[in-house]
């Protein structure tokens, strides 16, 4: 099966009037503010911060984080971001 025609025909999660796209945004907003509140460190310290923070949502178990995956997602793209600096 194809995932992509899942997600974006039959499933429609990216329907621009659906509520689900602005509720993903502002998880993903409130997320990088946190990382921008450390924007001043170098780094060394943003890439450890990055990986504690991908860890921690690892590890969840029964609750999760809402819109858990597209915070992880972003947290993957900025470590391998850092990574190859």
């Amino acid at each position: 099966m194809d995932v992509k025609s899942d997600l974006l025909d039959i499933l429609n999660l990216n329907c621009p009037s659906a509520p689900l796209i602005a509720e993903r945004k502002a998880a993903l907003d409130s997320m990088i503010d946190v990382i921008g509140q450390d924007a001043h460190v170098d780094e060394i310290r943003l890439l450890k911060f990055c990986e504690s923070m991908l860890g921690e949502f690892y590890l969840e178990r029964k609750v999760k984080t809402p819109y858990v995956g597209i915070l992880i997602w972003y947290l993957q793209t900025m470590i391998e971001s850092l990574q190859r600096r």
